[in-house]
């Protein structure tokens, strides 16, 4: 089940902008929670253990099981047409009618918008999340970005160092095997992936791996700033209720980032009026 992100918004669960948040699955729901952060100006990773919507590219040929205009929120669809123009498919006559179409034309598309570009990490197996001790280490920070931490793959844990950002300190370290911002598939010529790890403030687990297949995961469900949305499954791509998975999915993003802000009527899907 996903966490309840319909709790208490007066709990002190805040992060403030620019705090770093882990989404884990590169979907629909899962870009959809990334590119919703980055728009609050949150520093957002997305981790993909394949392609982006891996668990839709079986059945790219199947109809698309919602109405063509309901399988991108408007926030998204808003930022296909910032981006491209009149090359978006938002923008076009003939929207999407299979599985295929949504994918290339929305999904990945949606990936490289400024927004996105450089942060959807694809090829990157989460293998493991861990608390951290939230003490400060007597070394002064680093200049800039915090720099991810590379160790061959099979080897141990990770230095336990971690940079301070903000007045809150991440309480997630996340470790992973497969490729960085840097270090894309495509040019890589050695066989064997890194193991690497990050530190987060809080995570967004939008993939439908079992809690069961990550060592840690099952123990951080209930934990502060860790949250689950959809519900604990992939989206099927032909089932009739995807349409409404979707909402539902889109509706604990609008919670769980009105939660992390403290502000009850935070909804960046709601109509502008003008």
């Amino acid at each position: 089940m996903p966490i309840d992100v319909t709790a208490d918004l007066n709990d002190d669960m805040t992060l403030d902008p620019p705090g770093r948040i882990a989404v884990v699955g590169a979907g629909p729901l899962g870009l959809e929670a990334a590119l919703y952060g980055r728009f609050l100006g949150y520093d957002v990773t997305v981790f993909e253990r394949g392609q982006i919507g891996e668990s839709l590219r079986d059945c790219q040929d199947q109809p698309l099981p919602m109405l063509p205009s309901e399988c991108l929120s408007p926030l998204a669809a808003g930022a296909l047409r910032a981006q491209f123009g009149k090359e978006s498919m938002a923008s076009q006559p003939s929207l999407p009618l299979t599985i295929g179409q949504w994918l290339s034309d929305g999904l990945e598309r949606l990936s490289k918008t400024d927004l996105l570009q450089g942060r959807v990490l694809t090829g990157a197996q989460v293998t493991r999340v861990t608390m951290i001790d939230p003490t400060p280490t007597d070394d002064p920070p680093a200049e800039g970005p915090p720099s991810l931490l590379q160790t061959p793959a099979g080897d141990a844990e990770p230095d336990d160092d971690f940079e301070v950002i903000g007045e809150v300190p991440p309480d997630f370290r996340v470790t992973w095997v497969g490729n960085s911002e840097n270090d894309a598939a495509e040019d890589r010529s050695d066989a064997d992936p890194l193991t690497q790890s990050a530190d987060f403030e809080a995570i967004i687990w939008a993939t439908g791996v079992s809690s069961d297949s990550v060592p840690g995961l099952e123990e951080h469900l209930t934990a502060p700033y860790f949250f689950r949305i959809g519900d604990g499954a992939d989206l099927p791509a032909a089932d009739t209720r995807s349409a409404d998975r979707l909402r539902s999915g889109w509706n604990q993003i609008v919670r769980l980032y009105a939660r992390l802000g403290g502000r009850a009527g935070l909804d960046l899907y709601r109509p502008l009026r003008l």
